[in-house]
């Protein structure tokens, strides 16, 4: 888990989006749909941040390799 989250920047990024938008349900289920459009913008906001981190990530990674050194294509190992 740790390398995944090394490799791509923007996942705890996006999960944070999947919480924030899990609140934004439970607070339009309570009634509050000002505070739940709040978070809902909040949400898209970090959703946009955590896709661009993964770009980021993406074409830091131009030879196909991971940063531990195996293939993310083929499973060999760089040499």
């Amino acid at each position: 888990m740790k390398g995944y989250l090394l490799e791509n920047w923007g996942a705890p990024v996006v999960l944070g989006f999947m919480g924030l938008l899990l609140v934004a349900v439970v607070l339009v289920i309570l009634g509050l749909s000002w505070t739940a459009e709040a978070v809902g913008n909040i949400a898209y906001f970090s959703l946009v941040a955590g896709v661009v981190l993964q770009l980021v990530c993406f074409w830091r990674r131009k030879d196909g390799r991971s940063i531990d050194g195996r293939s993310n294509s083929d499973g060999e190992v760089a040499g």
